[in-house]
């Protein structure tokens, strides 16, 4: 099954989720970008600017933006269980109809 039709699918069944009852808000959400590069010693680094802090180094491409990840959903969740505001990337993500 392709992406194009397995995603029509899904939409499919999110318009029907709730038949005779209050419908649900659709939200589009952006994509976080993040800046990867190299130091002269061979690590990566990954940064996501839009969160002031947030970046990791890795041996590898790969594992410095897994790490840079994995650090911004840790800064989001900490926010939210501190009841701090959510830092501006995940605003969407965590909205409330």
């Amino acid at each position: 099954m392709d992406f194009t039709m397995e995603t029509e699918q899904r939409r499919c069944r999110l318009q029907h989720y709730n038949v005779g009852e209050r419908s649900m808000e659709a939200i589009a959400v952006e994509p976080i970008p993040v800046i990867v590069g190299q130091e002269e010693d061979g690590r990566w680094w990954a940064d996501i600017e839009s969160m002031p802090g947030v970046m990791a180094y890795g041996a590898t491409r790969e594992s410095a933006i897994t790490a840079a990840r994995a650090l911004a959903l840790r800064v989001a969740a900490d926010c939210i269980d501190h009841g701090e505001e959510i830092p501006e990337p995940f605003t969407k993500v965590f909205s409330v109809a």
